[in-house]
């Protein structure tokens, strides 16, 4: 039996600042948070200021498109057209991607791998830990979510959908076709293979969520009625104008899976984002996340996001859960990782500084109660 005791100066359990400054750690697990060393117990004194959970990105599409390997390592589309609910991101991850090693040396622990959004319904997204004893243990749920985005790509290419409304006409038509016995084809679309209906279907059960790519105002308004509508559970990502309905978001009790904020406003998608608007949202009530997109903005500066939010005015502790816990509680791992509580994996970052300051540093990174990384 493996027990491991680390001390701590300060402790964020990934909700609020500990009283406690010990964490037990038996077979991997966070045994409890403690003010002493019981006996027997090996002891590692945390360096630098702070320990806090491993940190989560709820929206990446690090593996399916690997760092440095250009067209041969892009996977991330499957640009054949505007339904393939039949794919999985898992089929195609590169466990080697350097992203992976990146990521857990700035303290991210936890991802989760999606497809693109160049079609309306594009597969599956699976969670997994960035560090494993082997690629199998890597991976947490799979599938997790149903990747969706309003995508007008095809419009381009005179094909359907050319419109918002051709795209939410697809989504209805794919989940009515889903939930019935005998039909197979989406209107104008033809037939869904066998797998696509089981994705469909576990949509459908909310046995996982809809994760949807989308911006404006009218694409929000017009998700949450569909999700009234075919009774399903859905998650906002990129949203750059949430702010602008979060009565409606917070009053439906969709969360938000907001940015990345480290990118230039150069369209109408993101003329808008900001920390300001995730500050907005973290107020109002809304169970909000913040993403880096990997690789649009890297996962090792995902602490540095949470910093533009303390900059807003959102206090240190708040700013943290939007990489700790907000994003494990949608990815429905809340009892498992982003959060220090007995009975969760046991993945810690030790701090120099404030990790959400520029000079903040990973000095030690533990996963499932082993060190991994360390300077």
């Amino acid at each position: 039996m493996s027990r491991l005791a680390l001390a701590s100066k300060r402790l964020f359990c990934g909700d609020a600042l500990s009283s406690h400054k010990v964490v037990l750690i038996e077979d991997g697990k966070v045994k409890a948070l403690c003010d002493y060393v019981p006996s027997g117990w090996e002891v590692i004194n945390a360096p630098g200021d702070l320990v806090t959970p491993g940190l989560v990105d709820a929206h990446t599409h690090a593996g399916i498109l690997s760092e440095g390997s250009g067209w041969a390592g892009s996977d991330v589309n499957e640009m054949t057209g505007p339904v393939t609910a039949g794919l999985r991101a898992v089929d195609a991850v590169d466990y080697t991607d350097s992203a992976f090693a990146k990521a857990l040396q700035a303290g991210v622990t936890t991802v989760l791998i999606v497809p693109g959004s160049s079609n309306v319904i594009g597969g599956t997204g699976f969670t997994m830990k960035t560090h494993g004893t082997g690629y199998s243990d890597m991976i947490l749920e799979e599938p997790a979510v149903l990747k969706s985005a309003i995508a007008r790509f095809y419009g381009k290419q005179g094909k359907f959908p050319a419109t918002r409304m051709g795209v939410f006409s697809i989504l209805r038509s794919a989940f009515w076709a889903a939930s019935l016995e005998d039909a197979k084809q989406v209107p104008g679309l033809g037939e869904l293979g066998p797998t696509a209906r089981e994705h469909l279907r576990m949509v459908l059960a909310k046995k996982i969520p809809l994760r949807v790519h989308l911006m404006n105002v009218t694409e929000i308004l017009a998700l949450l009625a569909l999700a009234r509508e075919c009774d399903i559970s859905v998650v906002l990502d990129h949203a750059s104008d949430a702010d602008l309905v979060v009565d409606e978001i917070r009053d439906a009790g969709v969360p938000v899976v907001y940015g990345p904020l480290f990118v230039p406003r150069d369209g109408p998608g993101r003329r808008r984002r900001s920390a300001v608007v995730a500050a907005r949202l973290i107020r109002a009530g809304v169970k909000t996340a913040i993403m880096t997109d990997h690789p649009i903005v890297p996962l090792k500066y995902l602490r540095l996001e949470a910093g533009l939010l303390i900059r807003e005015g959102i206090g240190w502790q708040e700013a943290m859960k939007s990489i700790t816990s907000n994003p494990a509680d949608i990815l429905g791992l809340g009892g498992r990782v982003g959060r220090l509580v007995p009975g969760s994996d046991a993945d810690l970052v030790c701090w120099a500084n404030e990790p959400w300051q520029p000079n903040g540093r990973a000095l030690m990174v533990l996963v499932n109660g082993r060190v991994v990384h360390q300077i």
